[in-house]
């Protein structure tokens, strides 16, 4: 074999690792905010029209940005290319299930287990600076998912005084 010849470079973070329907809520959610941040410009629109209707205008807006510049410095200074599926797709890619869980780790106080994260998704010196991105922008995706959560809840029960 030939020394020079370099194996042909893969997609691994493309690769289907599960189904979106395997994480839970607060990552499910993560995954789709950033394919829809990835999208289009409508999408992105999409995703601040949900969080102005969740949170009002001022919190939208800081809910918005922290999103954008995570997504932002993630894709422009990763350690390769960062894959994605479709915004529909129903697999889960392994650079999205690492940024799914990176951000959960941050949303939850997991500073250690989000730098890891953050380490296999963008250059080392970066890390830090993503890490407190994800916790905000995890933090209100967090909230956006509790609030979806209760709005799917029974909105009236019927009761009957006993005594």
């Amino acid at each position: 074999m030939n020394a020079h010849v370099r194996p042909a470079r893969t997609n691994r973070g493309g690769a289907a690792v599960g189904y979106l329907t395997d994480l839970p809520p607060l990552e499910k959610r993560i995954v789709t905010c950033l394919r829809m941040w990835c999208g289009t410009a409508l999408s992105r629109a999409q995703v601040d029209a949900e969080f102005h209707s969740a949170f009002g205008k001022s919190e939208a807006a800081v809910a918005s940005r922290a999103l954008a510049d995570l997504c932002e410095l993630t894709v422009r200074y990763g350690r390769r290319p960062l894959m994605l599926h479709h915004a529909e797709c129903k697999c889960l890619g392994a650079d999205e299930s690492a940024f799914a869980h990176f951000v959960g780790a941050a949303a939850s106080g997991e500073n250690e287990d989000a730098m890891m994260f953050a380490m296999l998704l963008v250059r080392p010196d970066l890390a830090t600076g993503v890490s407190g991105l994800a916790q905000q922008a995890g933090l209100m995706i967090r909230r956006l998912v509790a609030r979806e959560t209760v709005s799917s809840l029974p909105q009236k029960r019927e009761f009957r005084v006993m005594h």
